[in-house]
């Protein structure tokens, strides 16, 4: 497909806010950023649950073929034929 859907969208961004939030933490110290740090990690799980669900979201769109607009995938843009 040429385009992203809005999930995918998504997707690509959640993907690049937790790359800086890696590089970020790697950057902390234990000593000096310990509460930070905690408090980065204990927020990990809501954003694990949202990758979940963008990734259902995705599977979701690419089963049911509904491609931007709301238009339906032809066999041929499904690859099929």
């Amino acid at each position: 497909r040429s385009f992203l859907s809005p999930a995918e969208r998504q997707l690509l961004l959640w993907n690049r806010f937790m790359e800086e939030k890696n590089e970020y933490m790697e950057s902390l110290s234990y000593k000096e950023d310990g509460d930070e740090i905690e408090k980065r990690l204990l927020s990990n799980g809501k954003l694990f649950d949202e990758l979940a669900r963008l990734q259902i979201a995705i599977a979701e769109e690419e089963s049911e073929g509904i491609v931007k607009g709301g238009a339906v995938e032809s066999l041929s843009e499904k690859g099929e034929i």
